[in-house]
């Protein structure tokens, strides 16, 4: 296996996370988006990663915060 097959192999992992990692946010976002401002505001003290950033955005899209 050359350079060129192991930095090919590592972007693809890279590309799946990728993906993954976007199709959680948004399934978090359709979930959460009916939430009030203050129920998404508590949520978003008290979790990380992929939820954090859905409640972000839409507390963002609501004019709520400014990231």
């Amino acid at each position: 296996m050359g350079l060129w097959d192991l930095i090919k192999e590592g972007a693809e992992f890279v590309g799946d996370k990728y993906k993954n990692f976007n199709g959680e946010v948004n399934k978090y976002k359709a979930q959460y988006s009916n939430y009030y401002d203050e129920h998404l505001k508590r949520l978003f003290n008290s979790t990380s990663g992929a939820r954090k950033i859905a409640i972000a955005s839409i507390l963002k899209e609501r004019g709520i915060v400014r990231i």
